[in-house]
């Protein structure tokens, strides 16, 4: 989080530069883990990896150069979007009548820094000497008085960043239901999520007298990235595993009303095994219930703890073992018993039966059959 220009001694140096490289190494392991782990949301996918790319390139760019003067529109530019990416992701999990304003707010973010770093250098070619590496997100100044626009305009962002996550840290932490464990969860990890977003902010107030010793500067940097990276590392493992597109503040609000009947998805779903159905799909069930597929996801995700392909994969599964045992299907072949259960192909089938059962379909048969 902070950074200075002028250079501690260069044995500590050294260990800077080693410890920072140490977090740029951690970083893209955990862009690899995001990449191969998650799953879906797309969105929620991208802005994790925009933290932890932001955090890898502040952190290479200190770990080979004591002086990044000529990088450092790069690194203000990676603050500006760790903010963003913090942001969204609040407003992602839980609050998506919001993302069109948070996106607004963020984009607008990136700009004025952008505008900001260029104008107040193109101004005063020794501005770049001023700055302070606690410096957030829309440029600080120590000697230079901005013009009024750039203030006015610093001030609206900064009050509508800030004014925006304190509502939402209030809505999750007090107004939405505890007692359900997966909400439980989420709710730890994007406390940790929203923290780290209001240390990036309230650094902005902090007066640059208080941080003058370099090597405070850099170790308080180091130690931030650590948190970013493992805050996202250490995400709940249930997140890479759903394919769910909700909104956890809708799905756990005390005053979310459920407009799908038990009976009736019971009965549509199980009762008439639509899961066998190889046109299975969220929309067309939703349809059939006359709801939003938005609301589908949240209830099956509520009611069974798995998203719709997952409970769909699951009975079907379910049964391809119940009607491998009667006399009819005996001579089926596994491409037959695949098709029989919705899956296209056995190719299909394979992985989910690994899932929901262990082994292979051909082994079971094989004994079966013996």
């Amino acid at each position: 989080m902070y950074t200075s220009f002028n250079t501690p001694p260069p044995q500590t140096m050294d260990t800077i530069q080693l410890l920072y490289f140490s977090a740029f190494a951690f970083s893209i392991i955990v862009c690899f883990d995001i990449l191969f782990k998650l799953k879906r949301p797309f969105i929620l996918k991208l802005y994790l990896l925009g933290i932890s790319l932001s955090v890898s390139i502040a952190s290479i760019t200190y770990s080979f150069d004591e002086n990044p003067l000529k990088y450092y529109y790069i690194i203000v530019v990676g603050k500006a979007v760790l903010a963003f990416c913090f942001l969204n992701i609040l407003s992602t999990i839980y609050f998506k009548k919001y993302k069109y304003w948070t996106l607004i707010i963020g984009i607008l973010l990136i700009l004025v820094t952008l505008f900001s770093f260029y104008y107040f250098v193109a101004i005063n070619s020794n501005y770049l000497f001023t700055l302070k590496g606690q410096t957030l997100i829309i440029l600080k100044r120590l000697s230079y008085n901005p013009p009024l626009f750039i203030k006015m305009t610093r001030i609206i962002i900064l009050t509508s960043m800030i004014s925006t996550l304190f509502y939402f840290a209030y809505l999750i932490i007090f107004k939405f239901d505890l007692n359900n464990l997966y909400f439980n969860q989420v709710k730890n990890w994007t406390i940790a999520i929203a923290s780290l977003a209001f240390i990036m902010f309230a650094f902005y107030f902090v007066p640059d007298s208080l941080f003058s010793n370099d090597f405070v500067n850099h170790l308080s940097s180091i130690i931030f990235n650590y948190l970013v990276l493992l805050t996202v590392f250490y995400r709940p493992n249930f997140l890479n595993k759903s394919s769910l597109k909700i909104g956890f503040g809708d799905t756990f609000s005390k005053s979310e009303n459920n407009p799908i009947n038990n009976l009736e998805f019971i009965n549509t779903f199980f009762s008439n095994c639509y899961y066998i159905n190889p046109d299975a799909n969220i929309k067309d069930l939703s349809n059939q219930l006359n709801v939003s597929s938005e609301v589908l996801y949240n209830y099956i995700y509520n009611n069974y703890s798995q998203s719709f392909n997952d409970l769909v994969n699951q009975y079907r599964i379910e049964y391809f073992l119940d009607i491998i045992n009667k006399p009819k299907y005996h001579n089926y072949t596994i491409d037959a018993l695949s098709k029989e259960v919705g899956f296209s192909s056995r190719n299909h089938l394979y992985k989910p039966f690994k899932k929901f059962h262990g082994g292979n379909p051909s082994d079971l048969l094989d004994a079966m059959r013996k």
